[in-house]
């Protein structure tokens, strides 16, 4: 048996324990559903008050001992020197007495409340209420709080956390730790879907799998096939359910198979008020009901038999449809499959479409499979075909690809297969070339239609992306025309030329086209959505907004299954790489890498995995950089992203062995291969390597030439910095910093503000010089990666934590303040100061301000 890992939120324990020691007299709760992880949470801050010097008298609540007098009371009495022969309120006056004597560092630790007896209940009570313990209390959420711990309740005396359940990302290391290795996304959501939050249901199915051998190795990460529910998981799931009476059983029934369902849709209210009470329904804020857990669902539907679940899902499908829309129709289709009144071929193929445009890709192959089965037809071999492309299975897509086009007889099936293979071949299989060769061919043969419309913006863009030209284009009568797929297709082929040409208004004007157009295309271009957000994020950091487009792209990527979730970390991962942070850029890079091996909608895949060369480069790690360079060797030639972030590794590594003069080459030769295919905005982030290196005017043409063809601040920024430094003139230098420090890019205002402190020394400014040099040492916190040096530049060997202290104090807090908000000693505070002092050379706090007076200001 393996050792399960434990994992405990050190935020809600941190936060628990600063309010058992903050407050004598109150009880801490801890409510949540069974298996939530209320024992472990409690238990772990037991540890952490008992190391600060707490005591822990331990209380356990079990519903077998709730009828017998102090039963629970066993250990603390213990603790008393209790005689079980004296009478109860003798044994109950010697334990006050020894809570008494302990004094008030004592805190009880409550598992189960509410099965306490009534004795044991009254005897918290009065320990808490009268003579002022601390108290930690867990309790199930299907459990009412009664007699005298509600009385606490009404006066006052608990402060209630409600247990939320597992965070994915807690569940990906939780899973991963106990298998030993990454696990597939794929299956990673099924766990965490199945398991609803609850860390106990997730041990219980990832063990069952292990035992059953059910964990094999694949080409994205361990595969965990669950199969069928663990026996001991089911039979207590089933227990709770047994005692229902018939018509509660049937309502259940159906929630189990139409959830989410609005509480009129079921009738019964005061019977969903019931169940609820019993934890065996939830209600959420919207009104809207379903079973308190994914896995109560799962174990209904099982239990069912042939006759009864034929029965209720026909039941169940009828309730859904009368919501109306496509949600309740594919939801009806998915409940009929398994019934004596199944969809038909051509509802299913509907279904199949709808799957794949909301991303679930694999119930898009199931529904695609019985529809052919039925009737076999072009559209249902293609929408198979381009599920298992989006699902990672390449072999299989290749294969169905080739069934699709065999059966497409018609013109308009022809275009749209030429179409769904040219991204399969662009994004999946990273072959732009080949999607450019099939939608050629395909589209000689087409005559005029909306289909071949498609296919000729498609192939325009796949021209654009193999190096075929230098512009996509427009093509105005797809971006006018009334057929929706034909102009959201040109406004992504639009925004891809918009975006890497830094033509910011552009950017905007297709965006702006495209919106409204959406719901017309999903089904054709289910990412087309996602093309437009995360266009719209790199504009914002084009204009030079980081830190906004930092934050637009966070808003986004919080569910970490989503279909962008490698793309927006891609793009994080190139804002910290650009912003000095490399460290960060490294660990984005890697997840977001094995996100997009998942699933990658844009074709960022190889940039990404040069971000991650990049970095390791920049981190001096490279044998890992030679590896990861190695692996994309081939898509560099076809993907000019690539091939530039790529140029910056190579160029990095110059200069980490003392070459400035070679990495310049690198850059400049890479920087006009950029500008020629118009990737404007790349190409500058990639000339601004030669500019941090000291070798601004090996680039500084090219630049001056992306300037003229690229809107946006980001670009203007660094031009600026390039142009300060070739001309040498330190108050522009500074200038450049700050605007780049605006701009979210503060290695380069690091970069630029110590060039400009070697050249006010130069030329006598000392006062100048030390100014810039402060700028340059706050702004340099938290950064990582190569400092590139020029000659005789200086620098403030302040560590974090002292930049952190001397800006506070020279912002006039005192070492108190200081301490309370760094969780530190106020000696501890004051002896950063005197570091701080001795190494800026001032005398106290007043000369401290005085130094960092502009640093402040700025910050």
């Amino acid at each position: 048996m393996i050792a399960w890992p434990v994992l405990v939120n050190e935020e809600i324990r941190g936060q628990l324990v600063d309010r058992v020691v903050a407050r004598s007299g109150r009880l801490q709760l801890l409510r949540g559903p069974a298996g939530v992880g209320k024992t472990t949470l409690a238990a772990a801050v037991g540890t952490q008050l008992e190391a600060a010097g707490f005591g822990i008298l331990p209380i356990v609540g079990v519903q077998e001992l709730s009828a017998i007098p102090l039963a629970a009371l066993t250990p603390l009495l213990a603790l008393a020197g209790d005689d079980a022969d004296e009478p109860v309120a003798e044994r109950l006056r010697r334990l006050f007495s020894y809570v008494a004597s302990a004094g008030t560092r004592q805190v009880l630790m409550i598992d189960d409340g509410p099965m306490l007896d009534d004795i044991t209940a009254s005897t918290v009570y009065q320990l808490v209420r009268v003579y002022g313990v601390r108290a930690v209390m867990t309790a199930r959420t299907e459990h009412d709080i009664t007699g005298p711990l509600a009385r606490m309740l009404n006066e006052g005396l608990v402060e209630t956390v409600e247990l939320a359940g597992l965070r994915v990302e807690d569940a990906r290391t939780i899973v991963q730790h106990a298998l030993g290795g990454a696990v597939e996304p794929d299956s990673l959501k099924r766990l965490t879907d199945a398991a609803g939050g609850n860390p106990l249901f997730l041990r219980e199915l990832v063990l069952a799998a292990m035992e059953k051998d059910a964990v094999t190795p694949g080409p994205l990460g361990l595969v965990v096939n669950m199969g069928d529910m663990p026996a001991g998981l089911r039979d207590g799931i089933v227990e709770r359910f047994g005692n229902l009476d018939p018509e509660d059983r049937r309502l259940c029934e159906l929630i189990a198979l139409a959830a989410p369902l609005e509480q009129g849709a079921l009738g019964g209210r005061d019977t969903i008020i019931r169940l609820e009470r019993t934890a065996l329904v939830h209600r959420d804020a919207t009104g809207s009901v379903s079973l308190a857990h994914p896995l109560f669902a799962e174990c209904l539907i099982e239990s069912m038999s042939s006759a009864v679940s034929n029965e209720r899902r026909i039941e169940a499908a009828a309730v859904v449809r009368k919501r109306g829309g496509d949600q309740a129709r594919f939801k009806a289709n998915f409940i009929l499959m398994r019934t004596t009144e199944p969809p038909t071929a051509h509802e299913l193929l509907w279904a199949a479409g709808y799957a794949h445009s909301i991303d679930d890709h694999a119930l898009a192959v199931i529904f695609a499979d019985l529809s052919i089965t039925m009737e076999r037809t072009s559209a249902a071999l293609l929408i198979r075909a381009i599920a298992l492309s989006s699902r990672g299975r390449l072999d299989e897509a290749d294969a169905a690809f080739a069934e699709a086009r065999d059966a497409a007889t018609a013109p308009d099936d022809l275009a749209r297969f030429a179409s769904r293979y040219g991204y399969h071949a662009w994004i999946r299989r990273q072959r732009p070339r080949e999607a450019l060769a099939i939608g050629v061919e395909i589209l000689a043969q087409l005559p005029d239609s909306p289909a071949r419309d498609v296919l000729a913006v498609d192939v325009e863009k796949w021209r654009f992306l193999a190096g075929e030209t230098a512009n996509a284009g427009t093509a105005p009568d797809a971006l006018n025309g009334d057929d929706a797929v034909a102009a959201v297709s040109a406004v992504i082929r639009e925004l891809m030329a918009a975006v890497v040409a830094s033509e910011l208004v552009r950017i905007k004007s297709a965006i702006d086209r495209g919106r409204p157009l959406l719901d017309g295309a999903r089904e054709a271009i289910p990412h087309a959505g996602r093309v437009l957000d995360f266009t719209e994020f790199l504009a914002i950091a084009l204009d030079g907004r980081f830190d906004d487009a930092v934050d637009f792209a966070e808003e986004r990527r919080r569910d970490p299954f989503v279909e962008s979730a490698g793309g927006w970390g891609y793009g994080l991962a190139i804002i910290a790489l650009t912003g000095g942070r490399v460290v960060e850029a490294l660990d984005l890079a890697t997840l977001a890498v094995e996100q997009l091996r998942w699933r990658d909608f844009t074709g960022m895949f190889s940039t990404t995995v040069a971000i991650q060369a990049n970095a390791a480069i920049q981190l001096q790690l490279e044998p890992l950089a030679d590896q990861l360079l190695e692996s994309i060797s081939d898509a560099v030639e076809v993907d000019t992203q690539a091939f530039l972030m790529c140029a910056e590794a190579r160029a990095w590594r110059f200069a980490i062995h003392g070459d400035a003069d070679a990495a310049a080459a690198v850059v400049r030769d890479a920087v006009r291969h950029g500008i020629d295919r118009r990737y404007h905005a790349i190409a500058c982030m990639t000339a601004y390597v030669a500019v941090r290196l000291r070798r601004a005017a090996a680039v500084i043409d090219l630049m001056h030439e992306i300037g003229e063809l690229s809107e946006g601040g980001m670009v203007a920024a660094m031009i600026a910095h390039a142009e300060a430094a070739v001309a040498g003139d330190a108050g522009a230098l500074m200038i450049a910093a700050d605007a780049l420090a605006v701009a979210g890019i503060p290695t380069g205002a690091v970069d630029a503000a110590r060039h400009a402190a070697g050249l006010f020394r130069a030329a006598g400014s000392d006062d100048e010089a030390r100014r810039a040099l402060l700028h340059a040492a706050a702004w340099a916190q938290g950064l990582s990666g190569v400092r590139p040096a020029g000659p005789g530049d200086e620098t403030f060997d302040l560590t974090e934590r002292e930049w952190t202290v001397a800006l506070a104090a020279a912002g006039r807090d005192r070492s108190r303040e200081i301490a309370d908000r760094l969780g530190v000693s106020i000696r501890t505070v004051d002896n950063h100061l005197r570091n701080v002092y001795r190494k800026l050379g001032v005398t106290g706090r007043d000369e401290l301000r005085a130094q960092l007076a502009d640093v402040v200001r700025a910050r």
